[in-house]
């Protein structure tokens, strides 16, 4: 049972790794050259004597909270393997192409078949799954408590939240079509027969079935916490409008407050400095009538000051 990896593989490359006629349709899928933000669209579908198709896998780059996606093609027979990734236009230089020859290397070295060799690819796919899942679970972990610390949030958190959102739907996307596909093949509705009384008559046989299902465990498993990881974005994501609301009431409260204590005094020196009969204000005939000017500047700051603070607007 041999298994090879092409990345961007030529024509002939293809033909000499498998030996079958392929139909247009297999060929198209194995050419095409999507541009990176195009959506890939998991499936896996029987052709009689081969199997094709198109997994989406994760790629991320120095941000676990950055996940993109490739396809990677399949080609399979009783007897081969093939993968195929066609490195996608307009790829962000931060993004690199996942090398799975060594995958495919050990799936070969563990002298699997062809049914297991897919399984073997599959549980890979969901581990790595598995692992940019919890970290992003582990950078939502932190964001939370920043948020519920008191203190002012990260300068990014409206950035990261925005990153994270975008990780957990990535994994969920990714997730979710892969168990459709594994579960046809648990549940007999994918695979390749062969003659009766052949050597093999199923392509995956009941052991490989039954590796499935932990696999299809794992990714349940994954896809329910991506979920509850979008729950959490959302509820972060409405702290953060709720904090950010209640700070810009409080930068009005403190300009209203601060425009208010300036007023007052204000009032007092353009009162007392107007051209006004000193008869009908005894107050201007004081001894100590500029000391009682700012006697009466003073308190009534003060006074403003308490009963701003007392409203919690200072």
């Amino acid at each position: 049972m041999t298994g090879t990896h092409f990345v961007d593989p030529i024509t002939t490359e293809l033909d000499n790794a498998f030996n079958q006629q392929l139909h247009p349709v297999a060929t198209n899928l194995l050419d095409n050259i999507r541009d990176f933000t195009d959506h890939v669209h998991t499936n896996l579908e029987s052709h009689d004597t081969y199997l094709v198709g198109e997994i989406a896998i994760p790629v991320e780059d120095d941000s676990p909270d950055r996940l993109g996606t490739v396809g990677l093609r399949i080609l399979a027979d009783f007897d081969t393997l093939v993968t195929v990734i066609r490195t996608p236009r307009d790829i962000p230089p931060d993004f690199s192409i996942p090398d799975l020859t060594a995958i495919v290397t050990e799936a070969s070295q563990l002298n699997l078949d062809v049914g297991e060799q897919l399984w073997f690819l599959f549980d890979r796919v969901a581990d790595q799954l598995q692992h940019q899942l919890e970290d992003a679970l582990d950078g939502a972990t932190f964001l939370e408590s920043a948020l519920d610390s008191g203190d002012d949030p990260p300068e990014n958190a409206r950035h990261t939240i925005s990153d994270l959102r975008y990780a957990f739907l990535g994994v969920h996307e990714i997730a979710e079509p892969l168990l459709e596909v594994i579960t046809r093949i648990i549940d007999d509705d994918l695979d390749l027969r062969s003659e009766p009384g052949s050597q093999r008559e199923e392509l995956f046989d009941r052991s490989t079935e039954i590796r499935m299902m932990d696999v299809r465990a794992k990714l349940r498993h994954t896809d329910a916490r991506s979920s509850y990881g979008l729950q959490v974005m959302s509820a972060l994501s409405d702290n953060l409008k709720e904090f950010l609301a209640r700070e810009q009431a409080d930068a009005g409260n403190r300009m209203a407050a601060i425009a208010s204590i300036m007023l007052l005094p204000t009032f007092v020196v353009g009162l007392y400095g107007m051209n006004i009969d000193p008869d009908s204000f005894p107050e201007m005939g004081f001894l100590n009538g500029y000391l009682f000017a700012w006697f009466l500047i003073v308190l009534v700051t003060i006074a403003q000051i308490a009963f701003f603070k007392r409203r919690r607007w200072l």
